[in-house]
């Protein structure tokens, strides 16, 4: 008997947005017949079994499917979790960017490199931690179904869907492989959002509006984030 492959990530969103949109509605066989044809009911079945192993969904007392919060009252990361500066430094020191501190960190809390980047993006969006997010993309394994899943939990499409396409052309740059990748980045482009969303400090709209790099204006980014910041040779 073969092994079960994993379905594409298109037809993961597609089920979970159908989850989403119809939470505590329907039955695992009743949301089926919402979704178009053309899916397989076997198809259907291996997404809603990704689903269920990621901890993204369960059943009511009804057996009826509902999405499982993974953000809490604030809209922020667990608050349970207490996360440091060092931690976030000794984290990206272990993906492969070594960044300068004053204190030489020995041990800190161990992070998994999907919700490292989420951490920086929302608790820690300094422009050094940001800047090392593209290379640790290109230098480690990703999981992509859980990337895509928190980006979208957390509302960072765009900023991640951006970050993705610079370490593209880092990549490209530097002849690594980005094929890995490739569909990931695809998803990310249809689904950002076209709201502009910032991604700085500054507050300055009129100045930052005739200063936007072209890569931010396509990912809907006001910023001053170009292709120059995140290409460090010492790093890649």
């Amino acid at each position: 008997m073969g092994t079960q492959t994993e379905p594409r990530l298109s037809t993961i969103e597609m089920v979970r947005k159908a989850i989403r949109d119809n939470d505590r509605k329907y039955s695992i066989y009743q949301l089926w017949r919402l979704l178009p044809k053309k899916m397989m009911y076997q198809t259907y079945k291996t997404s809603i079994a990704h689903l269920i192993k990621n901890k993204e969904i369960t059943f009511d007392n009804s057996k009826k499917i509902t999405m499982i919060r993974r953000i809490d009252e604030t809209g922020n990361l667990d608050s349970k979790k207490q996360i440091s500066r060092k931690d976030i430094i000794y984290n990206l020191s272990c993906y492969g960017y070594d960044l300068i501190s004053v204190e030489k960190i020995k041990k800190a809390n161990r992070i998994e490199i999907e919700e490292l980047i989420m951490i920086i993006l929302i608790q820690y969006p300094q422009a050094r931690f940001i800047e090392a997010i593209p290379t640790i993309l290109l230098k480690n394994d990703i999981n992509q179904f859980e990337l895509y899943r928190k980006s979208y939990d957390y509302g960072l499409i765009n900023k991640i869907g951006f970050l993705l396409e610079i370490a593209s052309k880092i990549a490209k740059k530097k002849k690594i492989g980005f094929e890995q990748y490739s569909n990931l980045l695809q998803q990310f482009r249809k689904m950002k959002s076209s709201e502009t969303i910032y991604f700085t400090t500054l507050t300055n709209v009129k100045l930052l509006e005739k200063n936007i790099p072209f890569i931010m204006r396509q990912w809907n980014l006001l910023g001053r984030f170009s292709l120059e910041d995140f290409y460090k040779e010492e790093y890649l």
